[in-house]
């Protein structure tokens, strides 16, 4: 009698260590909520992947507006093109394209494309960001792709 209820005792200790799994109806609903909140952080996620190499592009644009006025202050106006100016065509990351537009001797556009093949290239709503010098003021621009470059005054592609 000893021996079955130290059995019992046993046993009972036991099913407390090692507890039954989980149903396959537990293991659906987990999975179902483990997508629903996949499906909602995912665009949010990569919104802020696509924002965070945006800086990228305002990297480039900032090295570039110094190496106008360097070519300037030697040349007397803006340079037409990178190649003057001795600067790469990309932007440090590579994620964007980066060319002079417009240079003459008292402002110049200069814009950043997305780089096909980049990871940027998905940023639809960005898809050119542009700076603007013009008789001493700069104005910050943006496009989405296919749009033509207006003044980013919401500052979605030219924030922090």
């Amino acid at each position: 009698m000893l021996a079955r209820r130290a059995h019992r005792h046993l046993a009972g200790m036991l099913r407390l260590v090692h507890p039954r799994g989980l149903t396959l109806l537990e293991m659906a609903v987990a999975l179902a909520l483990a997508a629903v909140l996949a499906s909602v952080a995912y665009p949010s996620w990569r919104e802020q992947l696509l924002k965070g190499r945006r800086m990228d592009a305002r990297s480039g644009l900032a090295s570039l507006q110094l190496a106008q006025e360097r070519y300037r202050s030697v040349q007397g106006r803006y340079a037409d093109h990178t190649a003057q100016l001795g600067h790469p065509s990309q932007s440090p990351a590579a994620h964007y394209l980066l060319t002079v537009e417009q240079a003459d001797r008292t402002g110049y556009t200069l814009v950043a494309t997305a780089r096909s093949g980049s990871p940027q290239e998905g940023d639809r709503a960005c898809a050119r960001i542009a700076l603007v010098m013009q008789a001493g003021a700069s104005v910050e621009m943006a496009a989405a792709e296919g749009q033509a470059l207006e003044p980013d005054t919401s500052r979605r592609c030219w924030a922090p």
